[in-house]
């Protein structure tokens, strides 16, 4: 199955209120994306279940695989937690940066940009 796009909130002066992507059943298996950018930030906010964030990391380094990073979002997080930036090496050749989540349960995200 497809990946599912995350939904990017771009920042003004002015401010601007999340537009929050909901992480269903059927992205916490197959997983998200958004397009790579040396400033993007993933927000995720849980409510209720925690949740294991892995973010692919796309190069190696010196031949090697790198470990991927995985950030734990608790079980209740009222202002979500703020992952990134994100360096090239998670560029995949696609452009996009994979994010993979270990329950879909009341999560959601975006990026901030």
């Amino acid at each position: 199955m497809a990946r599912t796009l995350i939904g990017k909130l771009t920042t003004t002066r002015a401010g601007a209120e999340p537009a929050m992507t909901n992480v269903d059943a059927t992205a916490s298996p197959d997983g998200m994306y958004f397009p790579w950018t040396p400033t993007a930030r993933l927000l995720v906010k849980t409510g209720g279940t925690a949740t294991n964030v892995t973010i692919d990391v796309a190069t190696q380094v010196d031949g090697l695989d790198v470990t991927d990073r995985v950030v734990a979002v608790a079980a209740t997080t009222p202002v979500g937690e703020f992952i990134g930036p994100f360096g090239p090496e998670y560029k995949h050749a696609d452009g996009n940066v994979r994010v993979n989540f270990s329950s879909a349960t009341n999560a959601t995200c975006c990026i901030i940009d």
